[in-house]
């Protein structure tokens, strides 16, 4: 829409209401040469803006603010806040634009205004003001986004420093991913070939920012390259604090790949080089992280002691996503080692009530999923459909196709303790579809095992032989102790099952035996291992299997028995 576009052929109206541009003018006119310089200074804001900043950039007295609300010029909707139209502001800059130097010291104002507030809300994301930091982002993203655009024109990296850090955890909060990446791929292409001390720091910044976003979308190839990339800059140039920051993205690529011993290894780097910095928000990220770690490896004991050295961490810093996040960890470890069920539920209660609260979108996702997986272990499967609906909805909405994976084969178990097997078939299959695109080795074994089970459930035994010695064998490739666990406990069901051609009673009461009785076997394993036969803890068998699990498991998946 432009100014000369409303206009009216109507022949009883006076010159100056025949277009919005005659209106605009004679407005104009109405002002004195004060109020017309600062009309259109504040014309390079976009969106609404504070008092504050209106002074920062316009250098207008509050006074003034309010003659211009009272002639219309401006609109105060909001406590504090200020809006032109949008066609006035056209009006404005096209006034502004007459004066090029004038014109280019206000927008130079309006971008430093802006870097600065970005700096000091990041900042606040890492304590007690997280809530009111991501508001005042909300509300002041276009001008925001304007001060971005104008900083990467005129290749300004102190407002893109300023900036990176609040924007990137803005758009992850609200799993808002490829509209972050699209901006710092925008800032990042001017400066590919520009050398300066100033631009590699920057440059190292805006990488691993567009790599963490990146990761969160799958696209892990490029993610890697960028972080490779940051962290020679980083090293290049000195700089620890990017050095622990690229470790920690490093370490979370890994964990998402299933690599955990690369993860672990980038998670203690990262962990180091925080600790030398006396960074203790960033100390608590990296033990997160290795808590994360240690717990996908069923180190249950040990991920505990680093879920709680994080969470100590946060409540000193009364940082409420890191506490959400922390408490969601020792949750998942009560749940799935000691089996304390209340315990989990509460803690996950606890976590799910801070990231509403902090309309922190992926984390609210993330909980639902791990409340739903806690109630369809207590049997409560409508309570956990409704969870999984819910984090799946927004999964959808924001894109991110492993939580989606995740998610809708979760949906799938639900459908396949309902007894409704070929809903769950689909949504098994939907998942196992997205893994493979996005190389996501752990969610196929998932996948694999979950439609052994539904196979061995219609009957097609055959079936669900072959899926699940494929889902053992991804888990051998993996050496993921929980899913090699499973596989097996899926083989010894159906070993024990009459019906099937290959039952074996004696070779599945031992192989189930082993099972129940490894100590990385999981709490609903065992729990579903007694559904098959109630005293399978304490009873003796005959020759029990004494051997390493990759040696059980590998003998399977070779052929025997």
């Amino acid at each position: 829409m432009n100014l000369d576009f409303l206009a009216t052929r109507a022949r009883d109206l006076p010159p100056r209401h025949r277009s919005a541009r005659a209106v605009f003018n004679y407005t104009w006119e109405l002002l004195n040469a004060r109020e017309q310089i600062r009309f259109s200074k504040l014309s390079v804001f976009r969106g609404d803006f504070t008092l504050q900043a209106a002074i920062s950039v316009a250098q207008i007295r509050p006074a003034t603010l309010n003659i211009l609300v009272e002639k219309s010029i401006l609109r105060s909707d909001k406590p504090g806040r200020y809006q032109v139209h949008e066609l006035l502001r056209q009006y404005g800059e096209e006034r502004l634009q007459q004066n090029p130097a004038e014109y280019a010291l206000v927008q130079t104002a309006h971008g430093r205004t802006y870097g600065k507030l970005m700096q000091e809300q990041a900042a606040r994301l890492r304590g007690p003001e997280q809530k009111v930091a991501i508001e005042a982002i909300r509300a002041d993203l276009d001008n925001v986004q304007a001060a971005w655009q104008w900083a990467i024109t005129h290749q300004d990296t102190a407002v893109l420093q300023q900036s990176a850090a609040a924007l990137f955890k803005f758009f992850v909060w609200h799993g808002r991913y490829q509209e972050g990446i699209d901006l710092f791929r925008a800032a990042l292409d001017p400066l590919q070939n520009v050398t300066t001390l100033e631009t590699q720091e920057t440059r190292a910044n805006l990488n691993l920012y567009l790599a963490a976003l990146l990761a969160r979308l799958s696209r892990h190839d490029e993610a890697q390259r960028l972080l490779a990339e940051a962290l020679a800059l980083a090293k290049a140039h000195n700089l620890a604090a990017e050095m622990a920051l690229v470790y920690l993205y490093q370490g979370q690529a890994a964990y998402t790949l299933a690599q955990y011993d690369e993860a672990k290894s980038a998670y203690q780097e990262s962990l180091n080089l925080y600790q030398a910095l006396a960074d203790t928000g960033g100390e608590a990220e990296a033990i997160y992280g290795l808590g994360n770690t240690h717990y996908q490896t069923n180190h249950f004991e040990q991920a505990q002691t680093y879920f709680e050295a994080a969470l100590a961490m946060e409540r000193a810093l009364n940082d409420q996503y890191g506490i959400a996040r922390a408490l969601n960890g020792l949750a998942a470890v009560a749940h799935s080692w000691s089996g304390d069920y209340v315990q989990a539920n509460a803690l996950y209660q606890e976590s799910l009530a801070l990231r509403r609260d902090l309309d922190d979108v992926l984390g609210t996702a993330v909980t639902l999923n791990m409340l739903a997986n806690l109630a369809s272990v207590e049997g409560e499967l409508l309570l956990a459909r409704q969870y999984y609906e819910e984090s799946l909805a927004i999964r959808r909405e924001i894109g991110a196709p492993l939580g989606l994976a995740v998610v809708t084969g979760n949906l799938g178990t639900i459908y396949y303790e309902l007894g409704e097997y070929d809903t769950a078939v689909t949504l098994y299959t939907e998942s196992l579809t997205i893994s493979r695109r996005i190389g996501d080795d752990l969610g196929v074994a998932y996948c694999l095992a979950n439609l052994a089970e539904a196979a061995h459930a219609k009957g097609d035994f055959a079936q669900a032989e072959k899926q699940w010695r494929d889902a053992l064998q991804m888990g051998l490739q993996l050496e993921n102790d929980d899913r090699i666990l499973f596989a097996l406990y899926g083989l010894a069901a159906l070993w024990l099952d009459p019906e099937t051609a290959v039952y074996n009673q004696q070779q599945g009461l031992r192989l189930l035996h082993y099972v129940a009785h490894h100590p990385a076997c999981s709490q609903e394993v065992k729990a579903q291992a007694a559904l098959l036969l109630p005293d399978i803890l304490t009873l003796s068998v005959a020759e029990p299997e004494t051997r390493e699990l990759t040696a059980v498991a590998d003998e399977i998946v070779i052929g025997k028995p």
